[in-house]
């Protein structure tokens, strides 16, 4: 029914260059069929227009679709203007290369674009049923399929081919749904290749058996072309049906393929239709090369590459095979390319086809690291544009690689000229370049001038004569090369000379007749700078701030020590006491009974709390005296420090812990007291040994403390500080 597909062959890369060689691609070229359609705006959108279709769903303004029969890139692209305020969010569309493809089942696909979120719009194809409906993605029972049962759709295993939300999305290239606030465009580009080679579950079943043919059109082109609109949809996945007894939409699947990310239901509130066929297209411009190059031996994929200063010629050659010229224009030339014809830069230059455009170039230094694509544009009267490119590339010119030689084999003082010889000529450019070479030296005569340098078989080598030798001296320096290649690029590299002075008798700066003597550091004509007080080379003895040599700083301070370590560990003791204390008297008031309320418990844990904080701070504070003092009678390197705030902060909370002492011994005497009265026992005799005990237990405290407070007497206020 359907016309076959043109051979799929198709030039991939451009072809390798070599020293004058053409070669022309007359490979045969992918044909590369276009559609545009502009329908007449209908009177009313809700009436079917002969020869056009029926908008109901929204009004269709243009088609612009695509299709290549040896990539199988297919592309729809449809705008839409409203009908009563509708557009469309959905369609289904089947493609074919003949006739209206409504009716022809078993021979192509039917493809399903869902735009009911607009923000994610998905599409799924599946074998075409010939039925007239939304459900034609279900293969239908034709007529004598099943013996008296009449032809319908929808009752046999649905023959899925792709889907853009489940297994390989990959044949989606783009998918969208967009509104420009007036028109709605439902934009769709795949590759049609898994459609083009799917075998049917359900072949043509009338004669004459026409072959699956999938999707695609050639010089004529005819769709079977449905938007909709309220378009609501729902998808089977991979759990869909497991428990449903009667076979759904989801659970009926053919062996081989799957239904996850398939319609389950496709339903809509209005549709329209485009039913059309025998449409002619548009073929689009193609393009053949013929290339021609010095010293190319092979293509990269990415691109010609050309050294500097090598010559290339190229041209593109623009054809189509159903208009007799075209619109040509280019860009990306290299600076410097001679292009033919001359196009001014954004004219539009007419040509008979086949089109010619050519490009010589021969590449400069400046264009090192550089990458141009020539890219020439092929348009068809109809507006089908065609681009062709040739992609060139210059590497970076590599830097020479420097070598440096001493060649001579005895290197010695040879009298008053000393003449040693260098080769550079192992030194080499990756890019096969002329090199220069420009000799110097670090070796310097008795004036501080370079030393000769003679130029040897055009730079190659050089040869070097020293003067110093000759009067005694060692020479230490270097000959240096710098090798340029002829694009300015270069290297340098440089090999140590040394050569012991001749024989002559020296002072110990090596100055023949000369008086300079090494001091007794071992510095030739020094001045002693390594002696110490002690007058020892290289000693370590200095004088120290009391003027004495080898001293340790304290023979001028006229210090006396006290040792208060004794005092530290009684106040550091003391202040443990204290906190001892309070803790016995927390237990004796624990004791008067065997539970305490919350608001009594709290009390006594904030109590020991505050006395350990207490304790704790008195025992640093006690450690923060120095073990020694020191009282010093020089005050100019000697400076009066005070313990006083120390031993002040040290008063003030032996005095809190005192405190604290006093209010647990209150709390005793208080709980105490109620508590035998609450038994009966508080006769005054009980009351008078209550008393008594009371002050005995306050007695305890204000020993601590004073006990304290006697031991920071002996702590002296002050002590003498003093540097070193």
């Amino acid at each position: 029914m359907f016309s076959s597909q043109k051979s799929k062959s198709v030039v991939r890369h451009l072809c390798s260059i070599t020293a004058c060689l053409a070669l022309f691609l007359s490979t045969a070229q992918a044909a590369e069929y276009e559609y545009i359609w502009n329908p007449p705006t209908p009177a009313d959108c809700t009436q079917i227009e002969p020869g056009v279709g029926f908008g109901r769903a929204g009004v269709l303004t243009n088609v612009v679709s695509s299709f290549n029969d040896v990539t199988n890139i297919f592309v729809w692209t449809a705008t839409f203007e409203p009908c009563n305020g509708k557009l469309p969010d959905g369609y289904w569309n089947v493609i074919n290369n003949g006739p209206n493809p409504k009716g022809h089942s078993g021979e192509l696909a039917i493809l399903y674009f869902d735009a009911s979120d607009l923000a994610n719009p998905q599409v799924t194809a599946y074998a075409y049923n010939g039925q007239n409906g939304t459900i034609s993605y279900k293969d239908g029972v034709r007529n004598d399929d099943i013996p008296g049962v009449p032809g319908q759709p929808g009752n046999q295993t649905p023959d899925r081919i792709a889907s853009s939300i489940s297994g390989d999305t990959s044949w989606v290239h783009e998918i969208s749904a967009t509104d420009n606030g007036k028109t709605r465009t439902l934009h769709l580009k795949i590759d049609a290749t898994g459609i083009i080679n799917h075998v049917p579950l359900y072949p043509d079943p009338e004669p004459p058996y026409d072959p699956w043919y999938g999707l695609g059109y050639d010089h004529v082109i005819g769709f079977w072309f449905h938007p909709s609109y309220g378009t609501q949809t729902s998808y089977c996945s991979e759990t869909t049906g497991k428990r449903v007894v009667v076979p759904t939409t989801c659970s009926d699947v053919a062996d081989g393929q799957t239904s996850a990310g398939y319609l389950q239901d496709y339903r809509y509130t209005t549709q329209g239709w485009y039913d059309l066929g025998n449409r002619p297209t548009n073929d689009v411009p193609y393009c053949q090369y013929t290339l021609q190059g010095n010293g190319q031996q092979t293509m990269p994929k990415d691109c010609i590459e050309l050294a500097i200063g090598e010559s290339f010629s190229g041209s593109i050659t623009g054809i189509d095979t159903d208009d007799d010229s075209l619109f040509v224009s280019y860009s990306g030339q290299p600076t410097g390319a001679v292009i033919n014809p001359t196009i001014p830069l954004g004219d539009v230059l007419k040509m008979a086809s086949p089109a010619e455009v050519s490009l010589d170039w021969t590449p400069s230094i400046g264009d090192a690291g550089s990458n141009y694509s020539f890219d020439v544009f092929y348009t068809d009267p109809n507006g089908a544009t065609k681009a062709c490119s040739i992609p060139l590339c210059v590497p970076e010119n590599d830097a020479p690689t420097c070598d440096i030689e001493l060649t001579t084999d005895n290197v010695i003082c040879q009298g008053d000229i000393t003449t040693l010889e260098f080769d550079a000529s192992g030194s080499t450019d990756p890019d096969g370049d002329d090199l220069t070479y420009e000799w110097s030296t670090t070796c310097l005569d008795s004036q501080g001038n370079p030393e000769t340098i003679t130029i040897l078989n055009g730079g190659q080598q050089a040869q070097l004569s020293l003067t110093q030798p000759g009067l005694g001296n060692v020479v230490d320096c270097e000959m240096i090369v710098t090798v340029t290649d002829e694009f300015n690029q270069s290297s340098t590299c440089s090999t140590p000379v040394h050569v012991e002075g001749c024989d002559i008798d020296t002072d110990c700066t090596g100055t023949p007749g000369g008086n300079a003597t090494v001091d007794l550091c071992g510095v030739c004509n020094g001045n002693n700078e390594c002696l110490d007080c002690f007058n020892v080379p290289f000693g370590d003895a200095s004088v120290d701030q009391c003027g004495v040599c080898g001293g340790d700083g304290t023979s001028c301070l006229e210090c006396e020590s006290t040792e208060i370590v004794e005092s530290q560990f009684q106040l550091d003791q003391g202040a443990k006491k204290q906190e001892a204390i309070i803790d016995y008297h927390v237990k004796l008031i624990k004791g008067i009974n065997k539970k305490q309320g919350p608001k009594l418990s709290a009390w006594l844990a904030d109590v020991q709390f505050q006395a350990h904080e207490l304790q704790n701070s008195n025992w640093v504070l006690s450690w923060q005296l120095p073990n020694i003092i020191d009282s010093c009678a020089n005050t100019e390197l000697c400076v009066t420090v005070s313990n006083t705030p120390i031993l002040e902060t040290y008063k003030v909370q032996s005095l809190e812990l005192l405190d604290l002492g006093k209010k647990v011994v209150k709390k005793w005497y208080q709980k105490k007291k109620r508590k035998l009265k609450k038994l009966g026992k508080l006769t005054s005799k009980k009351l008078k040994q209550l008393k008594k005990k009371r002050r005995k237990l306050r007695k305890t405290h204000k020993n601590q403390h004073d006990v304290n407070m006697a031991v920071l007497e002996t702590v002296p206020t002050e002590f003498s500080s003093c540097t070193e």
